[in-house]
């Protein structure tokens, strides 16, 4: 009974779908599944960011971390994990509390003496840039970062923290993170070696939840719609040159007279005999199509809005919204940057951890 208790009956070998991947776990995304022929599966998530309102949002999220200050806190316990949970000491600044200082500031952590050490470490594999790389993992599921390391003064130093692309990499159905080779087999990784990042991962999907995946068929309506709107502006946009010539007038006379016309849509000028006439003609529904274009196109970039920041009061206010309804929104934009700024501080916190293993015994 005792030994029941304590092993663990439900894992990923004994479920029948997952033994015919036992090298690795397949991507359950289904937006790769469907796409996977037409393109490298990554790309396919890649291209969207080329929307100019998601490329907005996904700056508008990842600036709420990224322009955070860091700083190297010591703490005295080295037994456990360092996490960014543990007590810091943070310095209250301009009167405020501690728990709100510590929400707008990044705090990283070492164990006490090496504070200075730490920092120079965090700097020298610029860790500015490597903020805004794991808040990748929101976006693409997981993040994967190569530390290639070197010798100084008798240490082991990260020279540098590579972010490497994530269709490099596959989870085995152990949840390690593996190498994929030549021929669809896979490689184990070296300890110390890899960092890797995760949003939201499951039991059944290592490979994180994609924020970019929720806005891939908002981001092709929206172009397809744009497409049909430069059509209809192309065709219906400008007003129709009506041409009225005499009744008697010759087939050649009316052809010239109807390239004349032609020209005159290109260069707005024309010259035409005093019994010929010239008469624009616009559309009077012409507004009504245009809004509706608009509408469709507003609705799929207020999803993308709510697929990456859930509001989308602070990226297209569309009325005048109440003061009380913007303080909500912003609060959760604040809640969303606190549990971001903890993904990244856990990621780094890991990164100094394995430093500190490596080079104190």
């Amino acid at each position: 009974m005792k030994n029941d208790l304590m092993t663990e009956i439900a894992t990923r070998d004994k479920y029948a779908i997952i033994k015919n991947f036992m090298e690795y776990l397949p991507d359950p995304d289904l937006i790769l599944k469907q796409n996977y022929n037409k393109m490298n599966e990554m790309e396919i998530l890649r291209k969207l960011e080329y929307d100019s309102h998601l490329i907005a949002v996904k700056q508008q999220r990842v600036l709420q971390v990224s322009s955070m200050e860091w700083s190297v806190s010591g703490i005295r316990d080295t037994s456990t994990e360092l996490s960014a949970s543990q007590g810091s000491e943070i310095s209250l600044r301009d009167g405020k509390s501690e728990d709100d200082v510590a929400d707008r500031f990044i705090q990283f952590e070492c164990p006490a003496g090496m504070e200075a050490e730490v920092t120079e470490m965090l700097r020298r594999v610029n860790v500015d840039g490597m903020i805004e790389q794991i808040l990748d993992a929101l976006f693409y599921g997981y993040v994967v970062f190569e530390i290639i390391w070197d010798v100084k003064d008798g240490r082991l130093y990260p020279k540098a923290v590579v972010e490497k692309p994530q269709e490099w990499f596959v989870f085995a159905p152990d949840g390690k993170l593996k190498m994929r080779t030549l021929n669809n087999g896979v490689m184990d990784l070296p300890e110390n070696k890899f960092l890797v990042v995760q949003h939201k991962p499951r039991y059944d999907n290592p490979y994180g939840l994609r924020l970019l995946s929720r806005c891939f068929w908002a981001v092709t309506l929206k172009k397809d719609g744009i497409v049909f709107w430069s059509y209809m502006t192309e065709k219906y946009g400008m007003p129709y040159l009506i041409g009225k010539v005499t009744r008697n007038a010759t087939q050649e006379q009316r052809d010239s007279f109807l390239s004349g016309l032609a020209d005159m849509r290109r260069d707005a000028v024309a010259v035409i005999e005093d019994d010929e006439t010239i008469q624009l003609l616009g559309d009077a529904n012409r507004s009504d199509s245009t809004s509706l274009y608009k509408d469709f196109i507003n609705f799929q970039n207020n999803e993308i809005s709510k697929a990456i920041l859930t509001v989308t009061l602070t990226t297209e206010l569309q009325g005048t919204g109440a003061y009380s309804a913007t303080q909500t929104h912003k609060e959760i934009l604040d809640r969303i940057a606190l549990a971001d700024k903890k993904m990244v501080e856990s990621t780094i916190n890991r990164l100094i951890e394995i430093y500190v293993s490596i080079n104190i015994k």
